[in-house]
């Protein structure tokens, strides 16, 4: 298929004639209004899409591989098995986006509004989304490792199952969000907010949140084995039969908390606040940092092999 001119799709778009399959790499369209056009299986590879207006345009299962789309509008577009690897979002509005199955695989999404998007199972690997908005997203079973999404903000997005694995989350608010059974293994999340997330089974092992607000999270079952969890927040938390075996729990605050057949094996809890925190059952093998009086209360409530100070 011939290379459409800039001229061609521009009317086309202004007729509202379809644009599907076809041929548009390293295409100019910057600021263009393409509102509602159909770009589904279109080949865009390396178009510059800068400032234009796609919002409710189709691209299904278009290549958009390198193209430009910075500060783009694609407010209730759609991206559904969309090709868009190392491409440029950043600064973009995508409200409402319908994007299931995408590959933003080492994209730009710095600072990109992805609120209310439908990202299910889309691949955002290596992709840096430095404070990128994804609030009320549905990003279940989509997958984020190596990425960098310091500061975004993930209030109430759906993360269930998701994967993302030595992922920078420094800063980032998670708070009201569902990451049941994620797999966030190594991820680096110092001072991120999770208050009132829900965090049951999940898998934070050999993960870096020191600093982290988990208030009132939902974290049964969850593992965070080998993690550095210095000065963490746990306030009235529930963390029955989780994991903390071999972390750095230094100064992390457990008012109020449910740690109830919680493992703490070979933990360091220095400095730990254990006021009203429910402890039967809760191992305590070979735990380091405790304090005479804190031993003996800790015995006291239930929790089991403590050490002898």
């Amino acid at each position: 298929m011939a290379q459409l001119t800039v001229s061609e799709v521009l009317s086309k778009a202004q007729n509202q004639q379809s644009l599907r399959c076809a041929e548009l790499s390293h295409i100019n369209l910057t600021g263009a209004l393409l509102r509602g056009c159909n770009f589904s299986q279109a080949y865009l590879r390396g178009a510059n899409l800068a400032k234009s207006i796609c919002d409710e345009a189709d691209f299904s299962l278009a290549t958009l591989v390198l193209a430009i789309l910075s500060g783009a509008s694609l407010e209730r577009a759609c991206l559904r098995k969309a090709e868009l690897t190392k491409a440029k979002l950043d600064r973009g509005v995508f409200h409402e986006l319908n994007a299931p199955q995408a590959k933003f695989h080492g994209a730009d999404l710095h600072e990109a509004d992805l609120s209310f998007a439908t990202l299910l199972k889309a691949d955002l690997s290596t992709a840096i989304g430095l404070g990128a908005n994804f609030k009320n997203s549905n990003l279940q079973e989509s997958t984020l490792s190596d990425g960098d999404f310091s500061g975004a903000n993930f209030r109430e997005t759906k993360l269930t199952r998701s994967v993302g694995h030595r992922s920078i989350l420094n800063g980032a608010v998670f708070s009201l969000a569902d990451l049941e059974a994620v797999e966030f293994e190594a991820v680096r999340a110092s001072k991120a907010d999770f208050t009132q997330a829900e965090l049951i089974n999940a898998n934070f092992q050999q993960s870096v949140l020191s600093h982290a607000i988990l208030r009132q999270v939902q974290g049964d079952w969850g593992k965070f084995n080998g993690a550095s969890l210095k000065y963490t927040d746990w306030q009235d938390s529930m963390l029955f039969g989780t994991q903390f075996e071999g972390a750095d729990l230094t100064g992390a605050n457990f008012t109020g908390v449910n740690l109830q057949q919680a493992n703490l094996e070979r933990s360091n809890l220095f400095d730990v606040n254990w006021s009203n925190a429910q402890v039967s059952g809760t191992l305590m093998t070979d735990a380091q940092g405790l304090t005479p009086q804190e031993a003996r209360e800790l015995r006291e409530r239930g929790a089991l092999n403590v050490p002898q100070v």
